[in-house]
């Protein structure tokens, strides 16, 4: 059977996790745009997936993981409709600002040499090699820190590109942003290629007026492929690294990419939830706002299921960190905050504002992925 991934005494905190999930996207009336469905809807797919028996690693998760899910969406809810209560942040900047030609020249100048740096630096680009030799080699690629930093200051000039090609109109804003996701491509860099790509759609959808549910769905999928595409270059094949199961093997790989960052995310937090060491207040979920040439290192010998999925979402780190109430309570904060940007963005319209939105809106839309709250190339 496919539905198999949970036991019979685990469904009550199955069902209480959905119907927390569904009613806050009801509360929120489905707005897209809005941060709490971008957050509720992956963790209610995540909790559909837990019952799924499609991989030799499914098994049943504990209690206390699907109290933690459920704690969350909670928190979350709690959050919304407190930041929903206030009236609007104060108007700061003009709808009609852009940049002047002169610094977004500087700014590109700066970008150039930084990709010619690491290009060098690496001494090959990592599609083109991937190519040639099977191996990407992207995890070596350019300088650690600095290519972080490159990663970041790309993606923000990807953002103010298209803002200023919907202010003005102009193309050749609108090609440096193009030019840009290609080099992401390029550079086999699939966070950064996704994250531009969904910040200026809400970017888009905040200056331009909202897009049709066809032709998001439309762009959802595509969006799918790519990321089949190079995952498939980057790790192999997702279906023998996943375990997925020989009657299920006829499935898309986009179907199962989206399966095993689901599912397996929610297995490793279970290990961490699980583990009588944890929590252990130690500071560590805060150590990604270093650059990783201060970072120390730190090991808590967290069980990973699979260690080529490593991922394990925002909740991992902040839970092994703070425990339950520091988890709902860092995620009451976040969502607070998300809501007040988003009332902002729509009143006001600057680029200070919808950029930080977006950017918020991605963060919690991934929350299922990393701690990109406190991720500090997402963050710049």
């Amino acid at each position: 059977m496919v539905w198999g991934g949970s036991s019979r005494s685990d469904l009550p905190f199955l069902w209480w996790t959905i119907a927390c999930g569904i009613f806050g996207l009801l509360f929120s009336k489905f707005d897209y745009l809005n941060p709490l469905p971008a957050f509720l809807f992956p963790w209610i797919a995540i909790t559909l997936f837990a019952t799924l028996d499609l991989s030799q690693f499914a098994r049943p998760l504990s209690g206390k993981t699907y109290g933690m899910v459920w704690g969350i969406e909670l928190g979350a809810l709690v959050a919304y409709y407190l930041a929903a209560q206030k009236k609007p942040p104060p108007t700061r900047g003009s709808k009609c600002e852009t940049v002047s030609s002169g610094k977004f020249s500087a700014l590109f100048a700066v970008y150039a040499l930084f990709t010619i740096f690491n290009v060098a630096a690496a001494g090959y680009v990592p599609l083109i090699r991937g190519i040639q030799t099977g191996d990407t080699g992207y995890v070596d690629f350019g300088i650690h820190s600095i290519f972080g930093f490159y990663n970041a200051f790309a993606n923000a000039l990807g953002m103010l590109s298209y803002f200023a090609f919907l202010q003005t109109g102009r193309k050749l804003y609108l090609y440096v942003c193009l030019l840009i996701g290609m080099v992401f491509v390029l550079f086999v860099t699939r966070q950064n290629l996704l994250s531009m790509l969904l910040e200026c759609t809400v970017l888009h959808c905040l200056m331009r007026g909202r897009i049709g549910w066809k032709k998001l769905a439309a762009g959802v999928v595509l969006m799918l492929v790519m990321f089949s595409v190079a995952g498939q270059l980057r790790s192999g094949s997702i279906k023998e690294i996943a375990g997925i199961k020989d009657e299920y093997r006829n499935l898309p790989d986009s179907v199962i990419w989206i399966y095993a960052y689901s599912y397996f995310n929610v297995l490793n937090l279970d290990n961490i939830i699980t583990d009588p060491h944890v929590p252990l207040y130690d500071g560590s979920a805060l150590l990604n706002l270093l650059p990783s040439t201060f970072r120390p290192a730190m090991s808590h010998g967290l069980e990973i299921e699979v260690s080529e999925l490593n991922v394990s979402s925002y909740v991992a780190p902040v839970y092994a960190d703070l425990g339950f109430w520091g988890t709902v309570a860092f995620t009451c904060g976040v969502m607070w905050w998300s809501v007040r940007s988003y009332q902002h963005a729509l009143q006001d319209g600057s680029f200070y504002s919808v950029s930080k939105y977006s950017v918020l809106f991605f963060c919690a839309l991934f929350s299922f992925f990393v701690n990109l709250w406190l991720y500090l190339p997402v963050l710049f």
